[in-house]
């Protein structure tokens, strides 16, 4: 005879009291326990804060070894800067947050930021500061060559990310992140295009970098020439399917290329 069978046999199916509330006639000692499980609870949620002394691959980008010069990143973060005084966004997805550099300049301009990276570290990174500083910005740990997908009954109880995010940001920031998506993930170029496209009703700020960049070769690993015929020429003609280009920069004594897009209308 099995236990939950001899359990059962125990049980009086017609017993209510089961199912009546319990309630304490004294309210100190209710008190004393709802508070005894806050306490719990508290503790739980504490063990699951993202940790400083972390490191990963990605949480030392922002460095001395990030692969930009002085003069390239300040370039970089003036062009953000201008365009973000011009465009005023309001709610905005950073793809590829990595340290939230750029998130937090967008919350600094009034923005709900969303930002996305793959890598836990860094996302937790942002957590802290966002806290840290009061700023608006929930960092999520999100691959976008592969979001979270929709769960629960039919996949109904929670949405994947796609369907939370298409058409809910006003502006997307893609920097440094494209070329992880055409040569690590092997997206096409379109695609990543068009999904910018599915994911603002307005702008995208997207940087461009060439074959010939450290950081790309790194990732093609001797394989630069399967990738010869991205140019700035051929990225711009892709972007001209989904976008109008409004301005764009070349980075100094580099083949990186910063855009600012907006979609047709």
């Amino acid at each position: 005879m099995s236990l939950p069978h001899w359990l059962g046999s125990r049980h009086d199916p017609n017993e209510t009291a089961l199912y009546e509330k319990r309630l304490l006639s004294d309210a100190d000692k209710a008190r004393f326990i709802l508070r005894s499980l806050y306490r719990r609870l508290r503790r739980s949620l504490n063990k699951l804060e993202p940790q400083a002394a972390r490191a990963s691959l990605w949480s030392n980008y922002m460095d001395s070894t990030n692969n930009y010069e002085a003069d390239q990143f300040s370039a970089k973060e003036k062009f953000v800067k201008e365009v973000f005084a011009e465009l005023g966004p309001k709610k905005l997805l950073d793809v590829g947050c990595n340290t939230g550099h750029f998130s937090a300049m967008a919350a600094t301009v009034g923005a709900q930021v969303v930002a996305i990276d793959s890598d836990p570290v860094v996302a937790g990174g942002v957590w802290r500061r966002a806290k840290e500083e009061s700023l608006n910005i929930l960092p999520l740990v999100v691959n976008l060559t592969r979001p979270s997908p929709g769960m629960g009954w039919r996949n109904q109880e929670s949405a994947s990310f796609l369907d939370r995010s298409l058409g809910s940001f006003d502006t997307v920031l893609m920097l440094a992140v494209i070329h992880h998506m055409f040569v690590s993930e092997r997206i096409p170029l379109d695609e990543i295009i068009d999904l910018a496209a599915e994911l603002t009703t307005d702008s995208v700020i997207i940087e461009f970098i060439g074959t010939d960049d450290p950081m790309f070769r790194r990732l093609t690993r001797g394989r630069e020439e399967l990738h010869r015929s991205l140019t700035p020429e051929t990225f711009e003609s892709c972007l001209r399917k989904r976008f109008h280009i409004v301005r764009e920069r070349k980075l100094p004594n580099s083949s990186r290329h910063l855009y600012w897009l907006r979609r047709f209308d």
